[in-house]
């Protein structure tokens, strides 16, 4: 989760970037900073990098429970693939597929995720723009919050 908040705040920072002067001593600290989470994203991939050249040139035995550990997880994440791998197969769909679907809200039927209205009763799916005023309404929404019109 720090990772996903580093990143987000990392992205904001480069975004702002374009509005601070270069010489600024905050954009200094926030070029600096997203300088060293690069660097230190780096030295893990080149560490992780190591690690597996070392275990291939020593064997596990050679690291102890480490190694024991290691071996556990990797079994784990082959039997939690052959389970993807296996749903995949039954019904043909990819993961992105089986996990993008919208709910319609009138009917309650299950949609591919790119639909924009209801394959069972036409219901428009998703946030609906209002037609005279342009304000965003919720999925399901029959008349505009805004100013009433009617989004039917």
């Amino acid at each position: 989760m720090s990772d996903l908040f580093s990143d987000g705040l990392d992205n904001l920072m480069k975004g702002l970037s374009n509005l601070l002067p270069k010489d600024d001593p905050t954009m200094k600290f926030l070029t600096a900073r997203g300088t060293v989470v690069e660097l230190k994203k780096k030295t893990e991939a080149l560490y992780a990098e190591i690690g597996k050249m070392a275990l291939a040139r020593d064997g596990d035995t050679a690291y102890g429970e480490t190694a024991v550990q290691l071996r556990e997880l990797l079994s784990q994440m082959a039997e939690a693939q052959a389970i993807i791998d296996a749903a995949k197969g039954e019904n043909g769909q990819s993961f992105k597929d089986l996990c993008e679907t919208t709910t319609c809200s009138a009917c309650g039927h299950k949609n591919p995720g790119e639909n924009k209205f209801c394959s069972e009763c036409g219901t428009p799916l998703g946030p609906q723009d209002c037609h005279k005023c342009g304000h965003t309404n919720p999925p399901g929404t029959n008349f505009c919050g805004n100013c009433g019109a009617n989004l039917q």
